[in-house]
């Protein structure tokens, strides 16, 4: 409803409208509801794009934001690279002792070392798959 009012009021392309659709996505994922979630962060990512451009801060956190709720879903291939253009924004903006380019360098690694964990996982059920997952007999 909040929105609604604030698509009339302000127009759909208002950076007070992409706040609130922010701070809806945030609500909507500590409810579970990620498709919904993820929805409210897009579009709150294309208006601050829309008005601010595809290198403001703004859009940085919703980038991150998105990233996060993706990597809590172990979709961590699909949030890394939305995780690395918020750093890259921050990095860009904002001073390098900054605590955001701290908090999201942090998350990167987590995600990277999260992807190595994945394929390392992968290729030994593939070379036990092709072994045949014997046990050894004993002598």
């Amino acid at each position: 409803r909040a929105i609604e009012i604030g698509e009339k009021a302000l127009g759909p392309n208002h950076p007070d409208v992409a706040t609130t659709l922010n701070n809806l996505a945030v609500l909507l994922e500590k409810q579970g509801k990620y498709d919904e979630a993820k929805s409210s962060y897009e579009r709150a990512i294309n208006i601050w794009e829309k008005v601010y451009g595809p290198n403001h801060p703004k859009v940085a956190t919703g980038l991150n934001n998105l990233a996060v709720l993706l990597n809590d879903q172990k979709k961590h291939e699909e949030a890394r690279p939305l995780m690395q253009r918020a750093i890259d924004i921050y990095m860009a903006k904002l001073p390098p002792e900054h605590p955001h380019i701290t908090t999201i360098r942090t998350s990167l690694h987590r995600i990277d070392n999260q992807i190595i964990w994945n394929t390392r996982k992968e290729k030994n059920r593939i070379k036990r798959g092709n072994t045949g997952n014997r046990k050894k007999k004993r002598r």
